[in-house]
């Protein structure tokens, strides 16, 4: 993940197959001193699930299912709950959480930053959607890994039940509207006492 700053420290580990830097430094909208994450690829993210690895300062969750769909591009304006962004600042990885499928009921001033160093990874490669339909979705923004940047409304969809992630920057309401896609998420949670958990 890029952010902004003029020099950062890396620490490398390791485990089976799975390689993860952190990324220590003040990008932009995230306080100075939280580690940043990047594990990859998928299946090697999957064999250390349920475990916080050595010097990795986070917990990888166990896979579970979400919902993944679109925002069309006059949808949800204004300022991002979370990042505290304008609509059009938003980065193709950031998305729109319920706060709620990872233990808290909204957005606060001791889980913002555990938030912003979230990242979601998504098993666009196994995505189940209507018969007939590709995995991945047409005009997809990208395919991660997202970090939550705000908040899925209004709030009767928002506390619905079920995991949902709905991803910003489609280009066409037709391809958002089309995207919906049940897909395995992997999240990798910042240790910490905000009582953001792992989705299940």
């Amino acid at each position: 993940m890029q952010g902004v700053g003029e020099s950062y420290d890396t620490t490398v580990w390791g485990a089976p197959t799975a390689y993860c830097c952190s990324f220590y430094g003040p990008p932009e909208g995230i306080p100075e001193g939280l580690v940043i994450t990047v594990i990859f690829p998928f299946a090697s993210l999957n064999q250390i699930v349920g475990t916080s690895p050595p010097g990795l300062n986070a917990t990888v969750c166990n896979p579970v299912k979400f919902q993944i769909k679109g925002v069309a591009p006059n949808q949800a304006q204004g300022t991002t709950a979370i990042s505290q962004t304008p609509r059009a600042d938003i980065p193709d990885e950031g998305v729109a959480i319920k706060p709620a499928n990872f233990g808290v009921q909204g957005v606060t001033s001791s889980n913002r930053a555990v938030f912003l160093g979230t990242l979601l990874f998504a098993d666009w490669a196994n995505a189940r959607g209507p018969k007939y339909v590709a995995a991945v979705p047409p005009g997809l923004p990208s395919q991660g890994p997202y970090t939550p940047v705000d908040v899925i409304g209004p709030r009767s969809v928002r506390n619905a039940p079920g995991n949902v992630i709905d991803v910003y920057n489609y280009t066409s309401k037709a391809q958002a509207n089309a995207s919906t896609r049940t897909v395995t998420v992997i999240a990798v949670i910042p240790n910490n006492n905000a009582g953001v958990v792992c989705p299940h």
